[in-house]
């Protein structure tokens, strides 16, 4: 059992009769911003959570770009993708279609850390920078420097903490691939997240578009970890996606994460503490683990891309079938937490490799739709403070786990972000 943080004293407040003006759906189109919306009564707090429950923390459920200064669960988000911590263990909503980073101030309400407008980013202030659909923030282990995946913009930043002043760190700006191993003359193609590695301090990088896992390793300069790198046919690069390698090299196996205009964020991954690498292999409906002593990849979860499903809970892990998986998370004793997306639930595998569903209910698209219907912010309600497996995620993209080993959740197509005391 793990530690409950102290969040707002507030209760909930649920206002009936008020007239709610709901924001629209969002698109996944980097040309079009969100639509500025927010209630300004009804939201969500906590006071003496429970463990074993499941609470709202951040957005209020209504689709909008919410203003700053007010309570996380008071504020409209636009299809939260990721919720990442700096080094006081704060949290770091990526507010993906708001194309913005909020943090939070010393009164523990929201603040832009980075993301101005939608655009293409230049150095400067980061409170003044655009933004393309950011994905995923890291800190340097020294914490003086945030990393930032700014996925459509396809490069990674890097923000001095003290001053926010951020600049371009790796990547062209271009979605392209080229074998320059500079950081700022290589090609990036939707780099979905960045972490360092827990021992050697490097930076290893999800080259989404790319199909690969690569690092700037020690000597400063990229280079391959993981998947096979586009190929050069005469005329143009060829992408490598397959399901291959399993036993062999994890830089001859073959990964596949989506990489069209319409992608939506796959492939990231996260390490354990011995720095074994665990990869959500989204559009193989797996997890893939490459293993620090020797390199090798091989397959920890799910079946292959042919076989994509709900099915497993309380066998191993290797005959689970998962669908989609987009994020996934490992805690301090050794489970690791996947984002299966596609099922809308959040899995776990322990130390045995039995696989189980920690949080959600199972859910399925209802065609033509590609995504579950959002729930209702009655439902949201409703469900806070709910037991794990009676709460309804619409297609959550992202999972972390804080310092007392709580599980949070981006829970994107609902608009807010959850936290799972364990």
């Amino acid at each position: 059992m793990h530690a409950i943080r102290t969040l707002q004293s507030a209760s909930v407040v649920l206002v009936i009769g008020l007239s709610v003006l709901f924001a629209s759906c969002g698109s996944d189109d980097p040309t079009t911003p969100s639509t500025p919306d927010e209630d300004q009564t009804t939201g969500f707090s906590i006071s003496n959570p429970e463990v074993g429950r499941v609470y709202v923390w951040g957005g209020n459920g209504f689709p909008g770009a919410g203003a700053m200064g007010r309570a996380p669960g008071y504020t409209s988000l636009y299809w939260p993708t990721d919720v990442n911590f700096d080094p006081a263990g704060e949290q770091v909503v990526l507010d993906w279609n708001n194309h913005r980073v909020l943090g939070l101030d010393g009164s523990g309400k929201f603040e832009k850390l980075v993301g101005n407008a939608f655009g293409e980013p230049v150095d400067g202030p980061a409170s003044q920078a655009k933004l393309n659909h950011p994905t995923h923030v890291t800190f340097t282990p020294a914490g003086d420097k945030m990393i930032l995946s700014a996925w459509h913009n396809t490069i990674l930043m890097e923000m001095d903490v003290s001053t926010r002043y951020i600049k371009r760190m790796c990547g062209t700006g271009g979605r392209c691939y080229n074998t320059q191993t500079e950081p700022l003359l290589t090609c990036l193609d939707l780099p979905v997240c960045a972490l360092f590695h827990p021992i050697t301090g490097e930076l290893y990088i999800s080259d989404q578009g790319n199909q690969i896992i690569r690092k700037i390793d020690s000597t400063g300069q990229v280079s391959l970890v993981a998947g096979t790198a586009p190929v050069w046919v005469g005329t143009f690069w060829a992408y490598q996606s397959d399901y291959t390698g399993d036993g062999g090299p994890a830089t001859s196996a073959k990964l596949s994460f989506e990489r069209t205009q319409t992608a939506v964020p796959s492939g990231k991954f996260c390490f354990d503490t011995a720095g074994n690498i665990y990869i959500a292999d989204t559009l193989n409906n797996a997890i893939r683990i490459v293993y620090a002593s020797d390199g090798t990849i091989d397959t920890f979860a799910g079946m292959g891309p042919t076989q994509g499903g709900y099915f497993g809970d309380g066998g191993l892990a290797t005959d689970a079938k998962l669908s989609k998986p987009r994020d996934v998370a490992a805690d301090a004793d050794g489970n690791v937490f996947i984002a299966d997306t596609g099922n809308s639930v959040i899995r776990m595998v322990d130390t045995n490799g039995i696989i189980t569903t920690v949080v959600g209910v199972h859910r399925l698209p209802i065609p033509p739709n590609p995504n579950p219907i959002p729930i209702s912010v009655a439902e949201l309600h409703a469900e806070h403070g709910a037991l794990p497996l009676e709460v309804h995620l619409t297609s959550p993209r992202g999972v972390e786990i804080d310092a007392d080993g709580n599980l949070w959740i981006a829970d994107t197509l609902n608009n807010v972000v959850r936290i799972y005391y364990r």
